[in-house]
């Protein structure tokens, strides 16, 4: 092989190292705005939620004309509860939508990353901290107690059946993009 050759092989090497690194960081890219994407339509549908279910408690207390004062503890604890919540999500967005690619791409995915295991930590700490004040606020309510046991029960596993599907859907939703995420920081 004459050095000619050589160069051009070297050459050909160095092209294609480029081409696999700019492939690689277009799928590392992908993922991250992929990520954002998908965050952003699970706050927007949280937001969404949360807004219904306030029109909705409006319009029973204006239609009602009177509602137990349990009902309205009930929201206030569930309003408390998913409040906060709802603004830390907002801000992990907020934070995961200003990740800058063109400068410290590693450092901007990892504050992201923790910002948002910190996120999904408060949030199942409200979500078991809500229903344990609903369980609480249930059992020291007189109108509460003086429901059939058959309802008192049925109320009690309502909030039990939200805890473990609200568990499971913040596993399934958010914690698979906290997980790409890390995938992606590991490899950057």
């Amino acid at each position: 092989m004459d050095f000619d050759q050589l160069k051009e092989v070297w050459k050909k090497a160095e092209h294609r190292s480029v081409n696999d690194t700019d492939k690689e960081l277009n799928l590392k890219l992908q993922t991250v705005t992929g990520t954002q994407q998908k965050i952003r339509q699970y706050v927007r549908f949280e937001m969404v939620v949360a807004v219904t279910a306030v029109l909705i408690f409006g319009i029973l207390v204006y239609f009602s004309g009177d509602l137990e004062p349990y009902f309205y503890k009930l929201f206030a604890l569930i309003l408390l509860g998913s409040l906060p919540i709802n603004i830390r999500l907002f801000l992990s967005l907020k934070r995961i939508l200003g990740i800058d690619y063109t400068q410290q791409l590693k450092k901007n995915i990892v504050a992201a990353k923790n910002h948002l295991k910190a996120t999904l930590r408060i949030y199942y700490t409200l979500v078991v901290l809500t229903v344990i004040a609903l369980v609480m606020m249930s059992w020291w309510d007189d109108f509460f107690l003086q429901l059939p046991i058959v309802w008192q029960v049925g109320v009690m596993g309502y909030f039990l059946i939200f805890l473990i599907v609200s568990i499971f859907l913040i596993k399934k939703y958010y914690g698979s993009r906290l997980k790409e995420l890390e995938t992606l920081a590991e490899n950057l």
